[in-house]
């Protein structure tokens, strides 16, 4: 009896399982222009549908689809996906997610709810960024440490943002902020009352606070332009005031005007002043955002004078560079005389031995013609009896035997020793020598 009382019991459980599957909606929550899909395992495909209801109550629900098969007026937004299995088959539902498509997803399976699901749609907010009801797409020119009101506006968020400020990437607080409550239309604003400072590059509107979107942000460069720090600095030159007027500015210093005992004395960056005389110099320099003047600075009257021994020393010096000069260039003008005398000599000296040789040459050559001409025996003509004239010969005594020589061979004995000892001329021809020699010997 037990037994029976316990397996009803679990029949109706079963039952109940049965009948309540797919009457818990499932959340889902996706961006705009996102992909949805929905699943729905079932047995019979061919009594399965899917319904959508939208905002409203479930008997106002649309039919979207039955089996596998899309209705025509939705087939251009959704698609079906079958995947089969032994006994069961999987229904994908797929489409792109726009706001309308908002709301309450049925599959059912002969009436019976299989899978339901609630869809809620994000949209991300349009944000801008304006400055006197201006909107700011570039970057903006800001002062320092001038006050500058930013607006920040967030269109068409769902659900609605939270904005907040940013700069140079971190968060700004405080009760310069002033954040308004969504509108009907789904805007929302914030401003910012914005203090700029030297360091300052970027500031951001960032809006947070959706489910699946994540966090979006507008921002804008700042170039922060300022005149500051200007002053006066003096350096001395010889019997001179060099004056400059030196600032720190963005954008540059356009115009610059120094003034000496509150005289304008210079429109540019830097002057001049003599420094005989003492005086009160004080500089104002502009540029686009504003005009600086510098405190007055007190010039004292100096005068350089060169020292006398300093004047001695440096006399000294220049005398002693101009007497090391002469003495080099003394030198170096010695040294050459003396090379070019040198080569005068070695020159004369190669001339002299040239000639030598020369008449060394010329000497052996007449040798050795004067060899080749023949002596006339005159002991063998005055055997023959011949004749001759007393003034053609002369008694020279002879250690040995008796004998006479001639005063004409004694005479061509003494002509030749000349012509050995005598340098020949430069115009000597020996040629001709040999052919005179060589007739007057015959």
């Amino acid at each position: 009896m037990e037994g029976r009382i316990l397996a009803f019991i679990l029949i109706v459980c079963n039952l109940c399982m049965r009948c309540c599957e797919g009457d818990t909606a499932r959340n889902e929550t996706i961006a705009e222009n996102s992909l949805a899909q929905f699943s729905c395992n079932v047995e019979d495909i061919s009594t399965t549908i899917w319904l959508f209801t939208g905002r409203k109550e479930v008997a106002n629900s649309e039919s979207i689809s039955q089996g596998d098969i899309v209705y025509p007026k939705f087939e251009d937004k959704f698609e079906i996906e079958m995947s089969s299995y032994n006994s069961s088959s999987e229904l994908n539902l797929k489409f792109n997610v726009t706001e309308e498509d908002e709301g309450l997803y049925l599959c059912q399976e002969g009436g019976t709810n299989k899978a339901q699901f609630r869809l809620t749609v994000e949209i991300p907010p349009v944000l801008q960024l304006k400055r006197e009801n201006l909107t700011v797409s570039t970057d903006m020119d800001v002062v320092f440490n001038e006050q500058v009101t930013i607006t920040c506006i967030a269109e068409g968020g769902k659900p609605p943002v939270r904005l907040s400020w940013k700069v140079n990437g971190q968060e700004k607080t405080g009760p310069f902020i002033d954040n308004s409550p969504p509108s009907p239309d789904r805007r929302i604003t914030s401003v910012i009352h914005y203090q700029p400072t030297l360091d300052d590059n970027r500031l951001a509107c960032v809006a947070s606070g959706q489910q699946v979107i994540s966090e979006q942000e507008v921002s804008v460069g700042i170039n922060v332009q300022y005149l500051l720090n200007c002053l006066i600095v003096v350096t001395n030159d010889t019997n001179a005031f060099i004056i400059t007027c030196s600032c720190e500015a963005n954008p540059d210093v356009e115009k610059y005007m120094i003034y000496v005992n509150k005289t304008l004395f210079s429109e540019n960056q830097e002057a001049k002043l003599p420094s005989e005389k003492g005086a009160t110099v004080f500089c104002i320099a502009t540029n686009k955002v504003a005009n600086y003047t510098t405190k007055e600075v007190e010039l004292k009257p100096f005068h350089e004078e060169v020292p006398a021994h300093v004047t001695r020393v440096a006399l000294i010096i220049w005398l002693s560079v101009a007497g090391i000069i002469v003495v080099i260039v003394v030198i170096v003008a010695v040294v050459c005389i003396c090379r070019k005398m040198k080569d005068v000599d070695e020159a004369e000296a190669h001339a002299k031995e040239a000639r030598e040789e020369a008449t060394r040459i010329q000497m052996n050559q007449t040798a050795a013609v004067m060899s080749m001409v023949p002596v006339p025996d005159w002991d063998s003509k005055k055997d023959d009896n011949t004749p001759l004239k007393d003034s053609d010969k002369e008694e020279t005594p002879d250690k040995g035997e008796g004998s006479t020589k001639t005063l004409e061979q004694k005479d061509g004995n003494q002509n030749a020793a000349d012509m050995a000892v005598k340098p020949l001329p430069d115009d000597y021809d020996l040629e001709q020598e040999k052919e005179n020699l060589m007739s007057n010997a015959e």
